[in-house]
């Protein structure tokens, strides 16, 4: 039935689905994700399509998920990645080193004030740097619900009267902007302390590089190239509805940033392609955008 809905949803109304789950948040099934890949692959119409395992929070469901494909090399085949909902920017060493990428899944579901836009900030930078997940699916888009329902307010951005075509931006939509915005599908994560990682006082910072071959903008063009995004989210102002996080707080300072070319491979291959966007006239300059919820004066910027 869901491989047909998905030649059905192409074949009827030109949709390309990219990705496929189980039951969502009621467990996973082995053998179900083994023979939905194995009849996926049969027909080239539908054989892009991967498969997420788990759906679900760690322990009983994704922790058991990753334990399954540490022994079983056809259930690791099949899946593309393993996705956790509101992983709370953590997962343990096994699920990092299981060999299958990792997911936030499901993310977010907070009211969108300022303390729901800083929750976003701290888990699209934080999932990577504390967890290695490479993937945060919001929860939800668009937040569609009318007033006094519950997630009222809980999206990137509100449309209570969708038919209408009124809609509001909120704080969210602007700090995952500083992803989205300035990165394209396909670029890597630079690892944890070779161009991600943490502040000395507080927060956190990811880098990421397309790879070799992939960019379809111009050759000189810096945003073809790299970003880098910092964050500096105190726990007061960037709590989640869930799950709870320990207190930790942050403090100003002063961080040197340096872009060199890696002498791993003589300085002339891939990693030495950050630079290519910074050599020779107006490309040597570097674009900042910067975001700052006005939480103490209510004037954000």
């Amino acid at each position: 039935y869901v491989v047909s809905w998905v030649r059905g949803a192409w074949h009827w109304h030109g949709l390309r689905i990219d990705y496929l789950g189980g039951w969502n948040e009621r467990g996973w099934s082995a053998a179900y994700y083994k023979e939905l890949r194995r009849q996926l692959d049969a027909d080239p119409r539908t054989a892009n399509v991967e498969v997420i395992g788990a759906d679900g929070s760690w322990g009983a469901t994704a922790d058991a998920l990753v334990n399954a494909v540490d022994g079983d090399p056809e259930l690791k085949a099949s899946l593309a990645a393993i996705g956790v909902h509101y992983p709370g920017t953590r997962s343990s060493d096994k699920a990092k080193a299981c060999g299958v990428p990792l997911w936030a899944s499901e993310e977010d579901s907070t009211f969108a004030d300022l303390t729901g836009g800083g929750c976003l900030a701290r888990a699209l930078n934080r999932n990577f740097v504390d967890g290695a997940m490479t993937s945060l699916i919001v929860w939800n888009a668009v937040g569609a619900y009318m007033s006094g329902l519950p997630f009222f307010s809980s999206g990137l951005l509100d449309a209570a009267h969708p038919w209408s075509g009124t809609y509001t931006l909120r704080s969210p939509v602007w700090l995952a902007a500083h992803t989205t915005q300035f990165t394209r599908p396909g670029w890597r994560y630079l690892p944890v302390g070779q161009g991600s990682g943490k502040l000395a006082m507080g927060g956190t910072y990811v880098t990421y590089r397309e790879e070799a071959g992939e960019t379809d903008l111009p050759e000189d063009s810096p945003l073809a190239r790299w970003a880098v995004v910092i964050e500096k989210m105190s726990a007061k102002h960037s709590a989640c509805v869930r799950p709870q996080m320990k207190w930790f707080d942050t403090w100003a300072e002063n961080a040197t940033f340096v872009v060199a070319a890696s002498s791993e491979d003589g300085g002339g291959g891939q990693r030495s392609r950050l630079l290519t966007g910074l050599q020779g006239g107006e490309s040597d300059k570097v674009g900042v955008w910067r975001s700052c919820l006005g939480f103490e004066d209510s004037s954000s910027s």
